[in-house]
């Protein structure tokens, strides 16, 4: 490995969908094979606080046997406004992180086992190639309705920052593929 499992990468959630949808994909954060994870997990909704003290129940019955800390952001414990659109809850997620590394994920997506390994050494790889940093998304494209939207995808070459697309073969979730080169 070229970097330290010690990096903290913070995850941020945004959600206003219910706890069914999204608990797959805690699962799979989990179940990851790098150590140093936080959560941000933003609810993009108005809850009351029976709302929130269920879903801190569900969200820690998951986490509770990792090392994995999880900041369950609302309008019910913090300054949230609610219905202000993805980026601004990407951006109010992105604040509260505290993470060398950010990755946003979208509520329905489920990683496989070594996602977040595999994308810290992808990232450390460019970094010792470009020697400064960089962005490195999988998870971004450029479409022809003009926006820039997130999508699943199987691998980057950081070296041309070029995602390559992933189709899920189930239309639950996209299921976030392992990089290789």
């Amino acid at each position: 490995m070229h970097y330290n499992q010690m990096n903290l990468i913070s995850i941020v959630i945004p959600t206003n969908k219910a706890f069914a949808i999204w608990k797959p994909l805690l699962s799979s954060i989990a179940a990851q094979s790098y150590e140093s994870i936080e959560i941000v997990l933003i609810i993009d909704r108005v809850i009351t606080g029976s709302e929130f003290d269920m879903i801190s129940r569900q969200t820690h019955q998951i986490l509770d046997q990792t090392k994995i800390q999880v900041s369950l952001i609302t309008t019910y414990n913090t300054t949230l406004i609610a219905g202000m659109g993805a980026s601004y809850v990407r951006n109010y997620g992105a604040e509260i992180a505290t993470g060398q590394y950010i990755q946003y994920m979208d509520d329905d997506g489920i990683l496989e086992p070594d996602y977040i390994e595999r994308m810290v050494s992808r990232y450390h790889d460019g970094l010792t190639v470009l020697g400064k940093s960089y962005i490195a998304s999988p998870t971004i494209m450029y479409r022809d309705t003009g926006m820039i939207q997130s999508q699943g995808f199987d691998r980057v070459w950081w070296m041309m920052c070029r995602p390559e697309p992933h189709h899920a073969t189930d239309l639950k979730s996209r299921r976030w593929k392992r990089m290789t080169s």
